[in-house]
């Protein structure tokens, strides 16, 4: 265990992205305070590894897109937010390098992670120093860690997504492919055939067990076949997802695809054509009417990519760290830890949070749960559309 040192009244830290807020007792800042303060938040964001091109690329760039939308809008006055980004590696030791060095600089710290193996190595460090934890992404789903807070809901989409198979007489010979690997995919397979169950369907027809490393799929797609499946849940990360789609469809499976929140439109660009009609839940989508200044800065900012429900994940995150800080500094309290984490959950549900917010209806309670409408989406032709 690496030990920090204390120098620090407060920290709050984002995982998946993890946000930590970390303040030297010499910073501290009141509302009666008339002097500028710059509270730095360090991103140890994927930038390289496994989990750059779905999560860290498209959330480190969220978050420079809503800083900047940030710093125009005046909304915190003389107090301002400085996002400095890190690269993790993807690596749990290295996540956890950054984090003490963040530490250490006394930075405000956002440590970029959709990954169980990263969340679980910093969790004990959020329980030491009192840091809240904002999970960005899925990581550690179904698992509960004191001070961590979650951007990703994935009980309501999944439930929704459940609902559209039963509505459309797919649910008879549900056969799921799972990473095994993935606790957080592990947890979404119970909690999706609950869901099932629970709106009048049956159990799985089969589960076809892969791992994360795997390439080759040409015995689950026998196995998947074998199955005759009314319909395929595809429960790996996306850049495996597009893969095994791509093998599904040349191996004649013609059952309809579904997928889970962790999708984005890698699938689409791995699997090409035979991606499309793929269904599966999301929290946004680019075409979101309140989303065309955001989509449109994005992509002026990232050489035309269209940002993905990751990046406005990342978005809505630093306006929730925004009014969270405002909120507290506006009551006349320091910028600690536990003052953070007895903040989010009311910042959520204020008139500003939501009016800056991309995710519709996005709310946090008190144990750091998120709660939004489960919305569903299909590829259509490489791009991402709202099912109609």
């Amino acid at each position: 265990m690496i030990r920090l040192s204390r120098p620090i009244v407060a920290t709050l830290m984002v995982a998946g992205a993890l946000v930590t807020w970390v303040v030297a007792p010499s910073s501290a800042a009141s509302s009666k305070s008339a002097s500028a303060k710059t509270y730095t938040i360090g991103v140890a964001a994927e930038l390289t590894g496994a989990g750059a091109g779905t999560y860290g690329i498209p959330e480190a760039a969220g978050f420079k897109v809503a800083e900047q939308e940030l710093k125009q809008s005046g909304f915190l006055g003389k107090t301002s937010l400085k996002f400095v980004q890190s690269d993790d590696q993807t690596s749990p030791t290295e996540a956890v390098t950054l984090f003490n060095q963040f530490v250490q600089s006394h930075d405000v710290l956002v440590i970029e992670s959709s990954y169980t193996s990263i969340l679980e190595a910093l969790a004990p460090f959020a329980k030491q120093t009192k840091t809240p934890l904002i999970v960005i992404g899925s990581a550690g789903t179904g698992t509960s860690f004191p001070y961590v807070s979650r951007m990703t809901d994935f009980h309501a989409p999944m439930n929704t997504l459940a609902k559209y198979v039963i509505s459309n007489s797919f649910q008879s010979r549900v056969v799921v492919i799972l990473d095994q690997t993935n606790p957080a995919l592990v947890a979404i397979s119970g909690v999706f055939q609950k869901d099932l169950l629970a709106d009048g369907g049956s159990n799985y027809a089969g589960t076809v067990s892969v791992l994360s490393t795997n390439t080759d799929f040409s015995t689950t797609v026998s196995q998947v076949a074998s199955l005759n499946p009314t319909s395929v849940l595809v429960l790996t990360a996306p850049a495996q997802a597009g893969n095994i789609i791509s093998q599904l469809k040349s191996g004649g499976v013609k059952a309809p695809l579904l997928g889970h929140p962790g999708w984005s439109i890698q699938v689409a660009q791995l699997a090409g054509s035979a991606a499309n009609g793929a269904v599966f839940p999301q929290p946004w989508y680019p075409s979101q009417l309140n989303s065309v200044k955001f989509v449109a800065e994005y992509k002026a900012a990232n050489g035309g990519t269209v940002p993905s429900a990751q990046a406005a994940q990342a978005h809505d995150t630093v306006w929730l760290i925004a009014v969270a800080i405002k909120r507290i500094l506006a009551e006349g309290h320091k910028v600690t830890g536990p003052n953070i984490e007895n903040t989010l959950a009311a910042a959520s549900r204020t008139k500003a949070f939501q009016q800056h917010a991309l995710i519709t209806g996005f709310t946090l309670n008190s144990q750091g749960t998120p709660s939004y409408a489960g919305r569903l989406v299909a590829f259509v032709n490489g791009a991402i559309a709202p099912l109609s």
